[in-house]
């Protein structure tokens, strides 16, 4: 019985970790955020179907601040705001070490109403010995509606079935 129970508790633990998971996309080495779909933009979300988008986040290892170069300590993750109904965030950590890379998981449904959304990333930056800098980076995101599920009226008389149903096989014609 302990055994079982042990199992359970290791296989939740598993599927917990791999929930969040992703991983930063290794073509990028200059420091900024990018996604699939190009500098501060993401990929269109379409109401009703399933979204994924990992955004790739590159830390810089130092910067210049009053002429004198100091290095990044880490980057950490404030919050992701701004998300269409349905389309949640997730990250195996918030924090990123200066130099390093992170990523963010954007996924699920989206539900509401179709139109444009400004997704914004807050990050805290960490200079060694000189503070912390914030940093806000707006992605726009577009939500449409499915093609297939439009609505649209038909009146019957545009409709026609041949051959005769009663074989058995027909097919539906619309005349529009």
């Amino acid at each position: 019985m302990i055994r079982k129970i042990t199992l359970l508790l290791i296989a939740i633990f598993i599927t917990s970790l791999a929930y969040s998971q992703c991983a930063p996309d290794a073509q990028y080495t200059t420091a900024g955020f990018y996604t699939s779909a190009g500098a501060n933009k993401l990929p269109d979300a379409i109401i009703g179907v399933a979204y994924d988008e990992i955004i790739t986040i590159v830390s810089i290892k130092d910067t210049v601040v009053f002429g004198v170069t100091v290095n990044v300590d880490k980057i950490v993750l404030n919050s992701v705001v701004n998300l269409p109904p349905g389309i949640v965030h997730s990250t195996p950590s918030n924090t990123i070490n200066g130099g390093d890379k992170g990523c963010i998981r954007l996924q699920g449904k989206a539900t509401g109403s179709p139109g444009s959304v400004s997704v914004q990333i807050d990050v805290d930056i960490y200079l060694v010995g000189a503070g912390v800098s914030n940093q806000k980076e707006d992605f726009i995101m577009n939500v449409n509606r499915p093609v297939s599920t439009q609505e649209k009226a038909i009146k019957f008389d545009e409709v026609v079935i041949a051959p005769n149903p009663v074989k058995g096989k027909s097919a539906f014609y619309l005349n529009n």
